[in-house]
């Protein structure tokens, strides 16, 4: 499924090469998607595709891209994903201009499912003490996997996640056998 982004634009000052400060507006329209290893990343901006070739500026690195746009419509624009959710080849990817967007072909180094587009090191840190625990305790390490995602979800997802806790009490009290199990 694509994913996308829409977030109000930022500007900022950078002082240029000569000394003199250029104002700079974050491009926030992007969006996503994947198939295997290769990630499909658009960053969408009205009328790029009209800029010359020389004030477009791409680079696709290991963990990261960046897309400066010079003068477009007399301002300046650029897009700088500093880490990607994991490394790609950057000699195996391409991009292209369009109209209004930077078309990226991206090739991952392996064939691992991304869920977003973006590193994020609080998810990575839970997801090294999730392993640690599945190491100790399988069962412990699942409740507290639940207990996340009660923690962090809406209302709704506490509402569910608590009437099959409930549900699981009340079924285990009557001596019921567990709906997972084969056979019933």
């Amino acid at each position: 499924a694509c994913k996308a982004s829409n977030p109000p634009p930022l500007v900022k000052a950078i002082p240029s090469a000569g000394g003199k400060e250029e104002k700079w507006e974050s491009i926030e329209r992007v969006a996503w998607d994947q198939e295997g290893r290769n990630v499909d990343f658009y960053v969408f901006l009205d009328g790029v595709g009209g800029v010359a070739k020389e004030d477009l500026e791409v680079k696709i690195d290991v963990e990261s891209i960046r897309v400066k746009v010079r003068n477009l419509d007399g301002r300046n624009y650029h897009y700088h994903l500093h880490r990607l959710y994991s490394k790609i080849k950057p000699e195996n990817s391409f991009w292209k201009v369009k109209k209004d967007a930077v078309c990226f072909k991206l090739f991952k180094l392996n064939d691992d499912r991304w869920p977003k587009l973006q590193f994020d090191a609080k998810d990575a840190e839970q997801e090294a003490r999730m392993r640690e625990q599945m190491k100790g305790d399988p069962a412990n390490a699942i409740v507290e996997m639940m207990r996340g995602v009660y923690e962090g979800g809406d209302d709704d997802m506490k509402r569910t996640i608590a009437k099959a806790w409930t549900e699981s009490q009340e079924r285990q009290a009557r001596g019921d056998p567990s709906p997972w199990r084969d056979g019933v």
